[in-house]
């Protein structure tokens, strides 16, 4: 199994989208473990908890993403065995995504204390 820390970028497979396919994922907590999705899109339904990624601030994206800190997700041991650590987040895009924790109230508060303290 990889070994994760808060704030890797981890490609892994998703069974939670549909199709299912390889995601790019954030690591807030790698005890439970709990992820944010990076997506190529927005999503609308929660505008205030996205937070944009530009490709010049984590090069390894495609184009510029979005962080959805409204939800979080996580993993069997299968799929983060064959997950594969990519990046680590800097602390600009960390102190970015702590923001807009603050400002939201989608997360429970247990998962957006994890966020604030572990990132």
């Amino acid at each position: 199994m990889i070994i994760l820390k808060p704030g890797n970028v981890i490609h892994v497979y998703c069974v939670y989208i549909d199709p299912p396919h390889f995601k790019y994922v954030i690591c807030v907590c790698p005890k439970f473990p709990l992820f944010f999705f990076v997506n190529s899109e927005p999503r609308k339904s929660t505008p205030d908890a996205q937070v944009l990624i530009k490709k010049s601030e984590l090069p390894l994206l495609p184009h510029d993403s979005y962080v959805n800190t409204a939800t979080m997700y996580t993993f069997n041991e299968i799929h983060l065995k064959r997950a594969t650590v990519v990046s680590s987040l800097s602390k600009d895009i960390k102190k970015k995504i702590k923001s807009a924790v603050r400002e939201h109230t989608y997360l429970p508060k247990r998962h957006a204390d994890l966020v604030l303290s572990n990132l």
